[in-house]
């Protein structure tokens, strides 16, 4: 019967679905754990807080290397250029 094959059809659907959504909540709630463990975050908004901390100190970080190292090539540049040559 056609209503009973499309039920039966339906049906197998939405339990692969839920399936799939079990699965993706599984692997949600791991990497949560992961993440509690390696950054101390508990939420969403302190591991967004965390990552925007972050990203300054590797902002902060990389202007201090660039200023150090043109502060070295300036002191440094002319005796290293005659080594190589």
């Amino acid at each position: 019967m056609l209503v009973a094959d499309d039920f039966e059809s339906y049906k197998r659907k939405v339990e692969e679905v839920v399936k799939e959504a079990n699965r993706a909540q599984g692997a949600c709630d791991q990497l949560a754990k992961q993440i509690r463990k390696k950054f101390g975050c508990k939420t969403a908004k302190e591991a967004r807080k965390l990552h925007a901390k972050l990203q300054k100190q590797e902002i902060q970080a990389n202007h201090a290397y660039t200023k150090a190292r043109e502060q070295f090539e300036k002191r440094w540049g002319e005796r290293l250029e005659s080594i190589r040559q």
